[in-house]
């Protein structure tokens, strides 16, 4: 394994909608987990940001919901900070773009607080 000389206070990671619709939940799951070991092994504080919702199709809503709903458990199991992007977004119309992926300029703006918000509270944690 390799070593890192360098220490972090904290690691953002952002969950993206691409590997959700590979239709391999539990290699996800997997993935997820060594990058979030990883990234403890650089860090102090280690923050998983959690997907938005997606409603393009039922079974890209179906994947989005189970893995933010897998996120939300694991994460505080595994002592990394889970940001819930989809309860912040879920049923709020103009925060998503017409191509049910991006955020619009008011979702940005969501997002970015949600992640000062888990990173003001992960540095008072510590």
């Amino acid at each position: 394994m390799m070593t890192h000389k360098q220490r972090f206070r904290r690691i953002v990671i952002h969950a993206g909608g691409n590997d959700v619709r590979r239709k391999q939940s539990e290699v996800l799951k997997l993935q997820v987990a060594a990058v979030c070991k990883l990234a403890s092994t650089m860090a102090d504080t280690v923050i998983f940001s959690g997907p938005l919702p997606s409603t393009s199709s039922a079974e890209a809503f179906s994947r989005h919901s189970a893995f933010n709903r897998w996120l939300s458990g694991w994460c505080p199991r595994s002592g990394v900070v889970h940001v819930d992007n989809w309860s912040a977004f879920w049923g709020k119309p103009g925060l998503i773009r017409s191509d049910d992926i991006h955020p619009t300029l008011a979702g940005t703006s969501l997002l970015a607080k949600n992640l000062a918000l888990a990173l003001n509270c992960s540095a008072r944690l510590k």
